[in-house]
This record gives C-alpha cells, structure tokens and sequence, in this order.
C-alpha cells in the first residue's frame, strides 16, 4: 500500500516527491521516502529541533550555513514504537558558505555531502576554501555530542594571519 506526493513544505524545506508505504497493515510501520531542496539554513533549523539534535549537540545549532542545498530523506516509523524510528538522509552542498562559529572566518565554496542517521552524520567528500585557500575534510560523530574531523589543505602564511587576526 502507498501514496504519493508531489510535494510539500515542512519547517521552510520545500519537499519534492514523497512516497509513504507500508508493507500492510499489520506491521504497523510506515515508511516514507523523498527529496527537497532549498535554503540550507531552513535544513540545518529542521535538525536541530529533530530528535537528531541530540546526537550532533551543538555543532548544528551554532551554525550559519548560506545558499542552497538538497535533501533525500528516508523514514521508517513503527507506529507503536516512535522511539525505534529509523533516518537516513542526506544533504548535498554546491557552494555554500558556512559559518561554525561567530569567532572564526567563514568557509566559503563548501561542496560535498552530509549524511545522517538516528545514530550518526557523516561528512563526505566536503571540499571548501578557509580564507581563500582550498580545504578537503571528512568526518563522523562517533559518540553523541563528540565530532571527529579529517581535514587536509594547505594554506599561505599571509592568509593564517587572517586566523589570527579573528
């Protein structure tokens, strides 16, 4: 059994199409699957007043991220036990700004994508510039609220004075 969706709006995350199945109605567990796309900020404000929140901490709640972004978003909700819901989604940057903190200069050109379960989010193939020179990083959140980043890039003395200087 399914319905589809042309689309839809949630939280300022403008929805393209939906499917919601479930396998029948004795499993009692719905799934849903679709894509959107928008303001990556309106993305970042959807997690961080998901239950994901919890596990990312504050990493998405100080966060600025500017320009546009896709989602895919994939759901598996047991009706009579909420707490046992199952995510997986992504996000896709193209050129983005991103902000971590008010103290440090912004990256600026960050593509690459971010992916996220119940359980963990994922930084993969993220390219951006720190203060004009190019930077690559992966990383994971291994235990809730703990980010462990793999960052490689090099950078000009002139520019790391910029670090200094903010």
């Amino acid at each position: 059994r399914q319905l589809g969706f042309r689309g839809g709006r949630s939280l300022g995350v403008e929805g393209g199409p939906t499917v919601a199945a479930s396998r029948d109605y004795e499993e009692s567990v719905l799934r849903l699957e679709g894509t959107g796309g928008g303001a990556a900020a309106e993305m970042l404000r959807f997690v961080d007043q998901s239950p994901l929140a919890a596990r990312f901490d504050d990493f998405v709640r100080d966060a600025a991220l500017e320009g546009d972004a896709r989602l895919k978003l994939r759901l598996e909700v047991p009706l009579y036990e909420l707490a046992k819901t199952r995510v997986e989604g992504s996000v896709t940057l193209a050129g983005n700004t991103l902000r971590l903190d008010e103290g440090l200069p912004p990256f600026t050109d960050v593509s690459g994508r971010l992916e996220c379960s119940e359980t963990m989010l994922v930084l993969r193939g993220v390219t951006a510039r720190l203060l004009g020179s190019p930077l690559q990083v992966d990383g994971e959140t291994p235990d809730p609220g703990r980010l462990l980043l793999r960052a490689a890039g090099s950078m000009e003395a002139s520019a790391m004075r910029g670090l200094v200087d903010h």
